[in-house]
């Protein structure tokens, strides 16, 4: 997902929960500018880890769904995947890694 689309979501979902910019922001404890700056999909703008967690939370989301948006994998499933080898064989036999 680029970065504009996720900003079209977010700004979407943000509406849809009748949240001002400036309150998202204030509740999340980021400036309203960068908020506004992910929902315009300013390039390079994007959302750390716990910036999407305060959003899910925020907006009463499930955190996969904003990470998915995202296009973010949280460290933690990183660090799942890699410590389960056969996990990590199969992910990369779906993924079509090295063919």
């Amino acid at each position: 997902m680029s970065e504009s689309t996720f900003g079209t979501w977010l700004k979407q979902q943000r509406q849809e929960a009748k949240l001002s910019l400036r309150e998202l922001a204030r509740q999340a404890e980021l400036s309203a500018t960068y908020i506004s700056r992910l929902e315009n999909g300013q390039e390079g703008c994007k959302p750390s880890e716990d910036t999407i967690l305060k959003i899910a939370k925020i907006l009463s989301l499930k955190p996969a769904q904003v990470f998915i948006q995202a296009n973010r994998v949280p460290n933690a499933v990183k660090l799942a995947v890699l410590a389960d080898s056969a996990l990590f064989e199969k992910l990369c036999e779906s993924a079509k890694v090295g063919q």
